[in-house]
C-alpha cells in the first residue's frame, strides 16, 4: 500500500469527472481502481448531531482566542465526535501557530497516515490522557498565515480540518487504499464543511 503524507496547500480546484489528470495513467492498475472507486463517493453516510453543531461554534469561538491550545481542544473534540457519528476510531488533531511557507505556498495542514515518527500523550475530548503510538494517524493543522500572522478565517479552518480528516476517512472508513485530490474527494470534503457550517451561519 502506497501511503504518503496529504496535506493542504493554497485552494486547488478539483477535476472534473471527465477529466483524469495525467499521472493517473502511470498509476498500477491496483492504484487506478483505488482513484476511480474514490472518485464515485460524493458524501458521506453522516447526519450530524446536535452536539456536533455545538462544537463546530465553539470551534468558531475559540479561533477567537488566538492562541493554539483552545483550538487544539475544540478542534480534536469535534473530530471526535465525526469519527464517533461515523463508527471510526478517533484521529488525534495537533494544532500549530504560524503556517509554514516556502517560496510559492504555504502549508495549511498535513495528514500523517502513519503518525509523525515520534510517540507522544494525546489528550481525549473527555481530558485524559491516553497513549499515542508512533503510527497512530495525526492530523496538524496551522491556525495562523505565513506572512502577516492573522488567525485564518473561521471557514477557512474548519474547511482544512475537513479536508485532512477526510484522507483519514479515505483510510478508516472507504477502506481506500490510498487518498487521492480527485472530484469525489473534494466533493466529500464540501459535504461536510456544509453540513456543519451551514448550521453555524444560520445560528
Amino acid at each position: 500500500m502506497d501511503v504518503g503524507l496529504k496535506g493542504t496547500v493554497a485552494t486547488t480546484p478539483a477535476p472534473r469527472k471527465a477529466e483524469l489528470p495525467r499521472f493517473f495513467y502511470r498509476l498500477s492498475a491496483r492504484a487506478q481502481r483505488t482513484y476511480l472507486k474514490g472518485d464515485g463517493i460524493e458524501r458521506l453516510d453522516l447526519v450530524p448531531s446536535a452536539g456536533a453543531f455545538s462544537l463546530t461554534a465553539a470551534l468558531m469561538r475559540a479561533l477567537e482566542f488566538g492562541a493554539p491550545a483552545p483550538v487544539e481542544r475544540a478542534a480534536q473534540t469535534l473530530v471526535s465526535e465525526l469519527c464517533r457519528l461515523l463508527g471510526v476510531r478517533g484521529v488525534r488533531v495537533e494544532v500549530r501557530s504560524v503556517r509554514p511557507r516556502s517560496a510559492v505556498s504555504e502549508l495549511h495542514g498535513i495528514f500523517y497516515p502513519r503518525g509523525a515518527g515520534r510517540g507522544a500523550t494525546a489528550t481525549t475530548a473527555r481530558g485524559m490522557a491516553a497513549a499515542q503510538r508512533p503510527g497512530d494517524p495525526l492530523i496538524v493543522l496551522w491556525m495562523r498565515t505565513a506572512q502577516r500572522h492573522d488567525v485564518v478565517k473561521p471557514k477557512t479552518f474548519l474547511r482544512t480540518l475537513m479536508h485532512e480528516l477526510c484522507h483519514y476517512l479515505d483510510y478508516a472508513l472507504l477502506k481506500l487504499e490510498d487518498s487521492f485530490h480527485n472530484s469525489g474527494f473534494f466533493k466529500r470534503e464540501s459535504f461536510l464543511v456544509r453540513m456543519l457550517y451551514r448550521s453555524e451561519a444560520g445560528a
